[in-house]
């Protein structure tokens, strides 16, 4: 490696946007002052970091706490020691707690990003206090934890999980040049939509955390008001046949499509008539700036980070998690009233621009990673 750039070794097990926001940030770091390599999981795709990271290399991790791990740590361990890199800089909970247990007592400057604390996901309350104490216990093993909005440091210091000096919060974004200059938008027709039909689409992972089954449960009532409105979700997931029998025992088959698992989801983004993002839980929710550069009026629940992104009656519409009644009412009243439409999606696009650039993130970056290596000495 060029002994003159800074060197940085990316661990990460968590694909999906987690993915999406290192090939963004990647992209827009300084090259002429960073050297970025990186250790992941057997998820991840390659390909989408060629010519931004100068190695790959596969540590295959789980997502569950287990047995495996103890051997994805000595890997990690061993690629340390191999790249003697100046920064480790792990994204996601469990590539922190493998990258921090790898790396004890090594001589480089260790920073963590969790994307999302994994104790406020909707799980036993016996794996919450678990996932607390790993990261309390962790916490020390790292110089700096990155928190991608300030909902996530505000829940670092509420569950205690470390002084707010150990917190630096750098809020997300999205690739803007990227997105300006997309391919067109798929046609409505290779999805047997009608093109005067209202569209009514989300974007995300069919899991648990994205709620796809509540989608489902708002496209019935708004189908009700709007015979003619078609439904799109925009990825896969563990839920896709859960979702394809309940969409066959409600005869939905007709109105409501699953594209599965997409590398270009905003082709079918741009499509939407009305965008949404039901989540029980969010770390921050990459797509919603997305939605606001396309110009789509929106729909969120009111969880986590989403409230610092979208802001109710702003540049969207707010309603709870859980809730299809309260989401196909946020819905009926987009799709009814153009006015607001209008007034939404031109100030998301707007506030998007200002505030979610990656280009600001990867600035930030650098000038942390520049500040922590000046202050090791």
């Amino acid at each position: 490696m060029n002994q003159q750039k800074i060197r940085i070794m990316h661990v990460v097990q968590s694909a999906g946007g987690v993915e999406q926001y290192l090939v963004s940030l990647l992209k827009y770091m300084d090259r002429g002052r960073f050297e970025n390599m990186l250790v992941c999981s057997q998820d991840f795709t390659p390909s989408r970091f060629e010519g931004i990271v100068s190695r790959i290399e596969v540590v295959p991790m789980q997502r569950e706490i287990g047995g495996r791990d103890a051997k994805a740590a000595r890997a990690v361990r061993k690629l340390i020691r191999q790249y003697r890199p100046d920064i480790v800089y792990a994204h996601s909970s469990k590539a922190g707690a493998i990258m921090r247990l790898a790396n004890v007592g090594m001589r480089n400057v260790s920073l963590y990003n969790p994307h999302g604390w994994a104790f406020n996901m909707h799980c036993s309350r016996r794996k919450q206090r678990m996932y607390r104490a790993v990261e309390r216990m962790t916490a020390p093993m790292c110089d700096k934890i990155v928190c991608i909005s300030e909902a996530e440091r505000e829940s670092a210091l509420s569950a205690r999980i470390c002084r707010d000096d150990k917190l630096r919060v750098i809020v997300n974004g999205v690739d803007v040049p990227l997105i300006d200059s997309r391919p067109a938008p798929y046609k409505r027709s290779q999805l047997g939509i009608p093109e005067k039909a209202p569209v009514v689409g989300m974007v995300g992972r069919l899991s648990k955390q994205k709620a796809p089954d509540v989608f489902l449960e708002m496209a019935k009532r708004v189908r009700a008001q709007y015979p003619k409105a078609h439904f799109v979700l925009v990825g896969g997931g563990e839920m896709i046949v859960e979702l394809q029998n309940r969409i066959a025992q409600n005869r939905m088959q007709s109105c409501v499509h699953i594209t599965e698992w997409t590398t270009e989801p905003l082709r079918y983004a741009d499509m939407f008539d009305v965008a949404v993002l039901l989540s029980r839980w969010e770390g921050f929710g990459l797509v919603l700036p997305e939605y606001m550069l396309l110009q789509k009026p929106l729909v969120a629940t009111n969880v986590d980070a989403i409230p610092t992104i979208v802001r109710d009656g702003y540049n969207g519409l707010l309603v709870p998690p859980d809730d299809p009644g309260a989401a196909a009412k946020a819905v009926l009243r987009l799709l009814g009233d153009s006015d607001l439409r209008e007034r939404l999606k031109t100030q998301a696009e707007q506030d998007a621009r200002e505030r979610f650039d990656v280009r600001r993130v990867a600035k930030s970056h650098g000038q942390l990673f520049e500040e922590l290596l000046k202050n090791k000495g």
